[in-house]
């Protein structure tokens, strides 16, 4: 006997017998029904029309060139700040929003970001833990993104649906500080 995917006979397909089919097939159209009936209230109730928040993102600080973002809390990390550089480099104009991250809840912390300039996405990643800065690089082509970002500063979202999928701190001490006593003795 041949065996095919998931172990099963190749030779013969899953068909529901007659009596039983009648029973899945209205269990599936409840089923159905009911997820339809779900996604049509979360639209509905959803008063806001952007985009970014009906997937979980949240504007939680602007942060323009020369100067330090006002302080954020995110879904791990308590305490973040964010700072703006332009540059150019081999004649292309790079900006840098560099996440600044303190107080992380777990020892596997990560929380998810959009920078924005205007409604526009210019860079996406993840913060984890132990980062002491994380950059978030983009090129911009036109003077008139160059005059906006020195005018608007730039958007950070973050994912407020993101949450701390590892060991509280409170919970288990830091894992380093024993090797860290083993490397200093």
């Amino acid at each position: 006997m041949r065996m095919g995917f998931w172990g099963m006979n190749n030779n013969k397909a899953l068909i529901p017998s007659s009596s039983s089919s009648s029973s899945s097939s209205s269990a599936i159209i409840i089923i159905t029904t009911t997820l339809v009936l779900c996604f049509i209230v979360r639209v509905s109730s959803n008063e806001t029309s952007s985009a970014a928040l009906t997937l979980g993102y949240e504007q939680v600080a602007t942060v323009r060139l020369g100067r330090i973002s006002k302080s954020w809390s995110a879904p791990c990390f308590a305490q973040n700040a964010a700072r703006l550089e332009l540059s150019i480099i081999s004649g292309t104009s790079i900006g840098s929003v560099y996440i600044m991250p303190h107080n992380g809840k777990c020892w596997s912390c990560r929380d998810d970001y959009q920078i924005r300039l205007g409604d526009e996405i210019m860079s996406t990643g993840s913060v984890y833990f132990g980062a002491v800065e994380a950059p978030f690089l983009f090129a911009y082509m036109t003077t008139d993104q160059r005059e906006r970002i020195q005018k608007e500063g730039m958007k950070i979202f973050v994912d407020k649906n993101a949450a701390c999928n590892g060991v509280s701190r409170k919970i288990m001490k830091n894992p380093f500080l024993d090797m860290e006593f083993v490397a200093m003795n």
